[in-house]
């Protein structure tokens, strides 16, 4: 079984917004079911208005990502993200939804690239391609202007 996500590295001064959501002791980027019919792109932009209040402006492809994850039942399933950085957005807290289960989050974080390795996080795999994927992506708006 494949779960199709979207997932995202919002950028903001060096340091990247994580998450950590109730019951969990770990934090992670941002992420998304994609809906049937629904493209990986409006996934992202649709979700993280209605979980964080975050407008992306202009969120940039950077890659795929696929790892194994065992939930607590262990039931082993690929988990496939499409990867996109987020450096552009606005925020509004005061407009966000706190009925929603957008609050399961117990946390949200800013952290910064260089001290990623203090925390827990998950997928590792995935965080030791986050400073890759900033970087190439970097490089690509580089060649775009």
């Amino acid at each position: 079984m494949h779960t199709l996500r979207s997932r995202c590295i919002i950028l903001q001064n060096n340091h990247i917004l994580l998450v950590r959501n109730d019951g969990s002791d770990f934090y992670c980027l941002p992420w998304w079911n994609i809906e049937q019919g629904e493209s990986t792109e409006k996934a992202l932009v649709r979700e993280i208005q209605e979980e964080l209040s975050i407008t992306p402006l202009s969120p940039i492809f950077i890659g795929i990502q696929e790892f194994d994850h065992t939930n607590t039942q262990g039931i082993t399933k690929k988990n496939i993200d499409f990867l996109y950085l987020v450096t552009k957005y606005t925020w509004n807290l005061q407009d966000a939804d706190t009925s929603s289960h957008a609050f399961e989050l117990l946390d949200i974080k800013w952290v910064s690239l260089q001290n990623t390795e203090q925390l827990n996080i998950k997928p590792i795999k995935l965080l030791d391609r986050i400073q890759k994927n900033i970087a190439d992506a970097s490089n690509m708006l580089d060649r775009r202007i």
